[in-house]
C-alpha cells in the first residue's frame, strides 16, 4: 500500500469540549476507511500522550568572527500509555485488512497527579495532551487529537491559601496603602474580595488603580507570565483625599485557567511549576512613586461554598516599606495590639545564627510574660503528617514587662548538627511522596486567657551557602506582624502554617 491517500483514520472522543481530569478516563472510538489497497500490518494500537516542549538559547559562529543566538527546540514524554487495536500477531505475520470501514472502540485511563495543559499545542513552551494511532508502516504519518487534562486542585486541600491576608506598603511620598483580601484561593468566575485603604497625608494625586491577573508558568528551565485579565478600578481616580478606603469585588473570568500546581520528575527539564499572581498597580502622581503589589494566588478547580465564612478568622499581614532604612510599621501608624516579628532572611544552614527583631505595641501595659522560639521539623511521607521539635529556646531581655512599646534585637544560633534539609520529592504513585520544611514558632506569652501569640514563620534548612546571602538579604527584609484582637488573629495552634513559597513569592 503506498503512501496515497487510500486509507482515512479518525479519532472521537466520548467528549465534544475535550476536557478530561487526572484520573478519569478518555474514551472514543476510531475509524479506519480503506477506500483502495488492502492494508497489511503487524498491530494497530492507539496511545495517549502527555510531553512539555521547551526551547533553550545557545549562540553559534555567525562566519563573520561573531556569534549568533540560535534557539533549539525540545519535546519530552512524562506520560504513555498505549492499547492495541488489532491485537499483535503472535506469529509476527501481518493482518490484511481489505477495503472497507473498521472501528475500535477505546478505554485509555489517566493516571492522578498530571501537569495542566499550558498553551495551545503548537506554541513554546507548552504541556500537552494527544492520542494517536499508530501502524506500523514507514509510510504511514499518524494523526493527533489534541486534548484538555487538568489536575483537581481542591482548595480545602490548600490551607495556606484560606487565610485573610493585608499587604501593606509605602512610598517615597509617605502614602501608605493597605490591601485586604478575605481569602487567597480562587476558581473560575468567583469574586476577588478585598478592600484597599489609602493614607495620602501631603494629598498627593491618586490618578487610578489597576488589578491584573498574571498566569506564571516554568516549564524545564524557562520562565514565562502573561496578563489573564486585567481591569481598571472603580471609585479611586483622580483623588486627593487624605484618607481613602474602598471595598470591591471583582469577577475573575469564567473560563478554565489551568489550575495552580507543582510537578517534577527525577530528569530535570521533566519540571512544571504553574502558579498566579494578582497585580495591584496604584497610580501616583510624580517619578517612581506608583505602588505594584503583587499579592501570590492559587487557583484551584474545586471549592466548598463555606470558604467565605472560614477565612474571616484568620487574617495573615505581610508589610514592606520602599524605603530600605525605614521600619515598615512607623510610629505614627498606631495599630492595634500586635507583635511584630522582622527577619533578615528565612534561609538557613545548621550553625547560622536566626538575626530578627521583635517589636510588641502593648498600650493597655498588659504583662508580657516570657517569649520562646521553637525550630519545628514537619514532614510528610505518603499521606503521613507528622512534626517534631527540634530544637526550643526562651528568648533573653522580654520577660515580665509591661511597656507600651517593647523592641529587641535576637541572633539565635541553629544547633550545629546535621539536619535533613528541606526538599519535597514524589513520583506518580501517590504513595511515593516525602515532603519535608521546617517552621519557626515564636511564642509570647501573655497574662491572661487566650491571649498569647504563636507565629509560625517557614523557613528553608539548605546544606550550603553562599557568603554573600547575609548581604544579599539585608535589603528585602520580611515583616510578619499579628493581631491579637480575636475578630483578627491568624493561627490557632492547630491551624497549618502559612506557605513558604508563596510568601516568598510575594516578596519579588
Amino acid at each position: 500500500m503506498g503512501n496515497d491517500n487510500s486509507s482515512a483514520i479518525t479519532i472521537d472522543v466520548d467528549r465534544n469540549n475535550l476536557f478530561y481530569y487526572s484520573g478519569e478516563t478518555v474514551s472514543g472510538i476510531v475509524r479506519l476507511n480503506i477506500t483502495e489497497e488492502n492494508l497489511k500490518t503487524r498491530e494497530i494500537y492507539i496511545s495517549l500522550i502527555g510531553e512539555i516542549g521547551y526551547t533553550t538559547t545557545r549562540s553559534v559562529p555567525d562566519g563573520k568572527g561573531g556569534s549568533l543566538s540560535r534557539n533549539e527546540y525540545y519535546k519530552r514524554q512524562f506520560y504513555y500509555k498505549e492499547v492495541s487495536l488489532s491485537g499483535p500477531s503472535i506469529t509476527q505475520q501481518e493482518f490484511i485488512y481489505d477495503r472497507g470501514r473498521y472501528a475500535w472502540l477505546f478505554q485509555i485511563p489517566l493516571i492522578e497527579n498530571l501537569p495542566p495543559t499550558i498553551n495551545k499545542p503548537d506554541i513554546f513552551p507548552r504541556v500537552r495532551y494527544f492520542l494517536q494511532v499508530i501502524i506500523d508502516k514507514s509510510w504511514y504519518t499518524s494523526n493527533k487529537k489534541y486534548l484538555t487534562v487538568y489536575p483537581r486542585v481542591n482548595l480545602l486541600e490548600n490551607p495556606q491559601c484560606l487565610s485573610s491576608s493585608i499587604f501593606k506598603f509605602k512610598n517615597r511620598k509617605d502614602i501608605k496603602v493597605k490591601a485586604t483580601f478575605n481569602k487567597l484561593g480562587y476558581i473560575s468566575g468567583e469574586n476577588i474580595q478585598f478592600t484597599l485603604e489609602i493614607q495620602n497625608p501631603r494629598k498627593i494625586l491618586i490618578l487610578h488603580n489597576n488589578l491584573s491577573i498574571l498566569k506564571c508558568y516554568q516549564i524545564a528551565k524557562r520562565f514565562n507570565k502573561c496578563i489573564v485579565y486585567k481591569t481598571i478600578l472603580p471609585k479611586i481616580v483622580n483623588l486627593t483625599n487624605e484618607h481613602i478606603m474602598e471595598r470591591f469585588s471583582i469577577k475573575i473570568p469564567s473560563i478554565r485557567f489551568p489550575p495552580s500546581y507543582k510537578f517534577q520528575r527525577e530528569n530535570p527539564n521533566i519540571f512544571v511549576h504553574i502558579y498566579y499572581m494578582l497585580k495591584l498597580t496604584v497610580k501616583v502622581e510624580g517619578i517612581f512613586t506608583n505602588f505594584h503589589i503583587k499579592v501570590p494566588i492559587t487557583l484551584g478547580t474545586e471549592h466548598n461554598s463555606d470558604l467565605s465564612q472560614q477565612q474571616s478568622f484568620n487574617p495573615l499581614s505581610i508589610s514592606y516599606s520602599s524605603n530600605s532604612q525605614q521600619s515598615i510599621f512607623n510610629d505614627d501608624d498606631p495599630p492595634p495590639d500586635y507583635d511584630s516579628a522582622t527577619f533578615n532572611k528565612l534561609g538557613y544552614i545548621s550553625g547560622e545564627n536566626i538575626q530578627f527583631t521583635l517589636e510588641i505595641q502593648n498600650p493597655r501595659k498588659i504583662l508580657i510574660l516570657h517569649n520562646n522560639l521553637a525550630i519545628l521539623k514537619c514532614y510528610q511521607i505518603a499521606k503521613g503528617f507528622d512534626k517534631c521539635i527540634v530544637y526550643k529556646t526562651i528568648l533573653p531581655k522580654i520577660v515580665n514587662l509591661t511597656n507600651e512599646h517593647i523592641m529587641e534585637r535576637f541572633s539565635i544560633k541553629i544547633p550545629s548538627m546535621r539536619f535533613p534539609p528541606s526538599y519535597k520529592f514524589q513520583r506518580e504513585n501517590p504513595n511515593i511522596f516525602v515532603h519535608i520544611y521546617y517552621m519557626l514558632e515564636l511564642t509570647v506569652k501573655v497574662e491572661g486567657i487566650f491571649t498569647n501569640f504563636h507565629i509560625n514563620v517557614p523557613i528553608t534548612l539548605g546544606t550550603e551557602r553562599n557568603s554573600d546571602l547575609s548581604q544579599q538579604q539585608s535589603f528585602n527584609p520580611l515583616s510578619i506582624s499579628y493581631s491579637s484582637n480575636p475578630e483578627q488573629s491568624i493561627c490557632n495552634d492547630d491551624d497549618a502554617p502559612p506557605d513558604y513559597d508563596s510568601v516568598m513569592r510575594s516578596l519579588q
